[in-house]
């Protein structure tokens, strides 16, 4: 079987493009081609593939990564990102989502002819699934991770628990494929992993002995966000992808929100202040935002002051009442090993680290202490956190019991740049009031000790935070806190308006 479709892109062609494909008889496979005349527009959109009942068979971002797709019984022989089984006779769709802005910015007076080569020819695979299929064979029309095992086990310790939180590869607009991008992670000391692909669902992973957390990033133009810990392909997400970029994606980015928090995945907004991807969706509710990212380092000119900018709001949401967690993300696509030339220690994008805290590694409590906040972010640097109060100890994110108390709040920071002479300045951080603390050279690192008082009956917040002497960001440890308060914002927006008027 050989057929081949060809789409003419213009700047007045629909964001869906969709051809029918009848497939005569059962095959043993699906050799899917795309031929553009320039790499450089293979970052035009995405290619789905439904078969003849109406499943999703492969969904991919059209790229960085291979050009030939295959689609077969056996997820050794199937391109990563597609879901094996039989190839049944019947109508199959071949649908293309436009990017509507890069085509409205590329494709001026020009027509770009779009070629897909199918056929039921065999050939070989650059990246397959592997062993780590997670599509439940049986899902229905939206993709259902099944197979993927929250209890997997990883480790019996009880210990700071390194990962990245905010990834790209070949599945979407990453430059790097799941083999380079688990090296990195390997190389980087990584204990978990989460794949966050722009409105890609991953539906397998290669066999490796890290833990890996499915995710997907919700990718608008009025913001992106990462669903962690997901289960299955949100309902609204075909939606997001055709209009990403009209003023309807508010409904269907509602929806999505709307369903993971029913289905209790992690909501973590991505990079808030970063000018060309800040989020502009203000109808979100408070409540229902997990995580903050506050450390994204992507190489753009307003990265630190957008960072900042995130931990200020952060501490003003703290100030209100609101339990939401700082978290980082690399936001890598790309391994650069210039940075750290002669070193066997390879650098993404200024190496944030997210650190949890679990008594043993297993996907289930990952989820669990990312929801209760028992995490601190650092750059270029580890660290022990200690907190005590009342002859007991807490972790970062730890709610105590409302009683009047003296905390003491002790930290040692690690790391081979502050051997390079950065001296770190250390703080507390309480209900936004910033105590700055004596900083002592132990022979590991630096150490710094200081102690906060919480009231009864009151709202109490305390948080510990290291920068260097020219205010660059080391690290940031979520508030350990008690009793409640009566917030005055309901929403995103409601509350970044006071924050800016502030």
């Amino acid at each position: 079987m050989e057929k081949t479709v060809t789409f003419y892109i213009n700047r007045t062609t629909p964001a869906k493009l969709e051809e029918e494909l009848v497939i005569c008889k059962p095959l043993k496979r699906l050799t899917i081609s795309v031929d553009v005349e320039k790499e450089e527009h293979t970052l035009m959109g995405y290619l789905v593939v439904r078969d003849e009942k109406n499943r999703i068979r492969i969904q991919k971002m059209l790229g960085y990564g291979e050009r030939t797709i295959v689609i077969a019984r056996h997820a050794k022989n199937t391109t990563i990102g597609g879901v094996p089984g039989p190839i049944g006779a019947g109508t199959w769709k071949i649908v293309i989502y436009l990017f509507a802005e890069y085509i409205e910015q590329t494709l001026e007076g020009v027509s770009l002819p779009f070629r897909i080569q199918i056929s039921d020819r065999k050939t070989e695979i650059q990246e397959t699934i592997g062993k780590c299929l997670w599509v439940d064979r049986h899902y229905r029309e939206q993709l259902w991770l099944g197979y993927y095992n929250k209890s997997s086990f990883y480790s019996s310790r009880g210990r700071w628990y390194k990962g990245d939180f905010h990834t790209h590869t070949h599945l979407s607009d990453g430059k790097e494929s799941v083999s380079s991008a688990m090296r990195k992670a390997r190389m980087m000391d990584l204990d978990f992993y989460v794949p966050t692909e722009h409105n890609v669902i991953p539906t397998g992973w290669e066999d490796d002995y890290m833990l890996i957390l499915p995710g997907v990033e919700i990718t608008t133009k009025i913001g992106h966000c990462n669903l962690i810990g997901i289960d299955k392909m949100p309902e609204r997400l075909p939606e997001i992808m055709e209009y990403a970029d009209t003023p309807e994606v508010e409904e269907y980015l509602y929806e999505i929100l709307r369903e993971a928090k029913k289905r209790e995945w992690i909501i973590s907004i991505n990079h808030p202040f970063l000018t060309i991807w800040k989020w502009k969706y203000g109808e979100v509710g408070l409540d229902d935002i997990t995580c903050l990212e506050i450390i994204n380092d992507p190489t753009y000119t307003d990265a630190r002051e957008s960072n900042d900018q995130a931990i200020r709001y952060l501490d003003f949401l703290w100030e209100d009442g609101h339990r939401i967690w700082g978290i980082g993300g690399s936001d890598s696509h790309n391994l650069i090993e210039e940075r750290y030339k002669g070193s066997d220690k390879p650098s993404i994008a200024g190496d944030p680290g997210t650190y949890v805290f679990c008594p043993s590694l297993t996907p289930e409590l990952l989820l669990k202490h990312v929801k209760q906040g028992n995490i601190y972010v650092s750059r270029f640097c580890t660290a022990d956190v200690r907190i005590t109060s009342q002859s007991k100890s807490f972790f970062p994110g730890d709610r105590m019991e409302d009683v009047e108390r003296k905390i003491m709040m002790e930290i040692e920071i690690f790391g081979n740049e502050l051997e390079e002479g950065i001296t770190p300045v250390i703080w507390i951080v309480q209900n936004e009031k910033r105590i700055k603390l004596t900083t002592e050279k132990t022979k590991k690192g630096y150490r710094a000790v200081g102690e906060v008082h919480f009231l009864k009956g009151k709202w109490n917040w305390a948080r510990l935070e290291a920068r260097t002497a020219d205010g660059e960001f080391l690290l940031y440890s979520n508030p350990v806190w008690q009793g409640a308060k009566r917030n005055r914002f309901r929403t995103y927006r409601e509350a970044l308006e006071a924050f800016h008027a502030n």
